[in-house]
């Protein structure tokens, strides 16, 4: 008996792990239900900082399950080696940027294949006006140039 015991293992009841499985499904499907009841109470109110707050906590809620989704999907993309990961067409690399751009995120939240191509020379602050072409007229086939604004 060289192994430890691990204190956070123990033998569970035959059955057991789908059962409560089953029940937290069950508990927040029944919490769900309270909380759009709720919701549904508060909206009617006529109280104007009610109706707000229910608007709020609507969105928080909103927030919190796109928050655990992305979790989920960067968890299974890390698992993912790199070269065999989802490759982005020139539509989508050029949204992720836009995005990039939008939400101020750092470069460990996008993917390396999503950087342009071409290196913009200049200062920090230099203003830039950007072109889109469409190769032969092709709408999702766009072609982005940056050039030095006058």
């Amino acid at each position: 008996m060289t192994e430890k015991a691990d204190p956070f293992r123990f033998p569970l009841p035959r059955g057991w792990p789908g059962r409560v499985k089953s029940a937290m499904l069950h508990i927040i499907s029944l919490a769900q239900y309270a909380v759009v009841y709720t919701r549904g109470w508060a909206v009617n109110s006529r109280v104007a900082r009610v109706r707000l707050s229910a608007g709020n906590d609507r969105l928080r809620q909103n927030v919190a399950q796109l928050t655990e989704e992305i979790r989920i999907n960067d968890a299974r993309m890390m698992r993912i080696p790199a070269h065999k990961r989802p490759h982005y067409a020139p539509t989508e690399r050029m949204s992720i940027l836009e995005l990039r751009a939008a939400r101020e995120w750092g470069t460990q939240w996008t993917s390396p294949c999503a950087k342009p191509l071409a290196i913009v020379a200049g200062q920090p602050g230099d203003r830039l006006a950007l072109h889109v072409d469409f190769h032969d007229g092709k709408r999702h086939l766009p072609i982005v140039s940056l050039k030095r604004a006058a």
